[in-house]
């Protein structure tokens, strides 16, 4: 297993285990994004497949972290992540919006064909001069091998079956794609790219789970469906990891 402490030396405002909000699109807005960083979890704002919004959601983000920094964050880049669903999205379209404000990370998910994910790891990587580290969420074995050997991503997300929202036709639960993962990854001499688990995650045991599975870090979903001044506890480091 990858240690924990590799994505917290990547994103040094991070606490470890490294701890994810999802970026659910109209739920993941520049304010959870945002409040998940401050306390110490990683922030993730979501385009989906309309980045209309996301240079004014960007701007947002820039002008809170102006006022009030993230504790241990660098001034290269903005402290949170931006996440689409690739099929729905024109490059071009969002490497306009990145150019402005560069963040942290993209999060890559459902392309149309895995191959469209080479052309978009390359432009954000040359836009960002590599400041913006590339995560691709999957949810079999064959997709994680592929992507891994065609993008080189920095973070995959390994999301099993029991996730909500969109997912695959046919896939197999976190507790099994996991290690299955992990161990095929190892196998290929590629096991250095961690692994974030996503499916289920809504509380300190599933994490824990996780990161005996080979996970570096976890995805916690459903925890930001609360009441807007309850996001930040329930989506973040305090919500969950005092129970693991």
């Amino acid at each position: 297993m990858i240690p924990t402490t590799t994505l917290n030396t990547a994103y040094p405002w991070t606490r470890s285990p490294l701890i994810a909000n999802a970026p659910m699109r109209l739920i993941a807005l520049a304010p959870l994004a945002y409040a998940v960083s401050q306390a110490g979890g990683f922030g993730w704002l979501a385009a989906g497949t309309d980045v209309a919004d996301l240079k004014k959601e960007l701007q947002k983000v820039a002008d809170q972290v102006a006022q009030n920094p993230v504790p241990g964050s660098s001034s290269d880049f903005l402290p949170i992540g931006v996440g689409f669903i690739n099929w729905g999205v024109e490059l071009e379209t969002a490497l306009e919006a990145l150019r402005e404000h560069i963040p942290a990370a993209v999060w890559f998910f459902a392309p149309r064909k895995n191959e469209d994910l080479v052309e978009w790891t390359r432009k954000i990587r040359e836009v960002s001069k590599g400041k913006t580290k590339i995560w691709i969420q999957i949810g079999t074995v064959m997709d994680a091998i592929e992507v891994a050997r065609s993008c080189h991503p920095d973070v995959l997300v390994v999301q099993g079956s029991d996730a909500g929202g969109h997912g695959l036709a046919h896939g197999a639960g976190i507790v099994s794609l996991l290690p299955e993962v992990a161990d095929s990854l190892r196998g290929m001499g590629m096991g250095s790219i961690p692994l974030v688990a996503a499916g289920g995650i809504v509380e300190g045991r599933g994490a824990a789970a996780c990161l005996a599975l080979g996970g570096s870090g976890v995805n916690d979903r459903r925890r930001e469906e609360y009441r807007q001044n309850e996001r930040v506890r329930y989506a973040t480091w305090d919500g969950v990891a005092p129970s693991i």
